[in-house]
């Protein structure tokens, strides 16, 4: 277990973890507007384009930088909670099936 076991080309991509494989399948069909999934998508995409960022930086050894680069207020933390928000208003308007 550790940072090697992950390539910051595959932690970039949107449609490999769970929620992504899910998104592209299932969730395009499952929200009410195509708007609301297009937002969706994107705000996705930024948070994989910002994880992968932070995986970058740790496997050069910047550990320091990778760990502050997760912290309040960063484009990570910024990218995670868009991300977060958008999902649960969907939801709560009852946009997400």
């Amino acid at each position: 277990s550790g940072l090697g076991e992950f390539a910051v080309e595959d932690v970039a991509r949107d449609d490999r973890c769970d929620f992504g494989a899910w998104l592209y399948a299932e969730g395009k069909h499952g929200f009410q507007s195509g708007a609301s999934y297009q937002h969706a998508r994107d705000l996705h995409a930024n948070f994989h384009t910002e994880a992968a960022a932070v995986l970058a930086l740790a496997l050069r050894g910047k550990t320091k930088a990778a760990g502050g680069a997760l912290g309040p207020g960063t484009p990570f933390s910024h990218a995670s909670a868009a991300l977060v928000a958008t999902l649960m208003q969907a939801r709560m308007a009852r946009e997400i099936a």
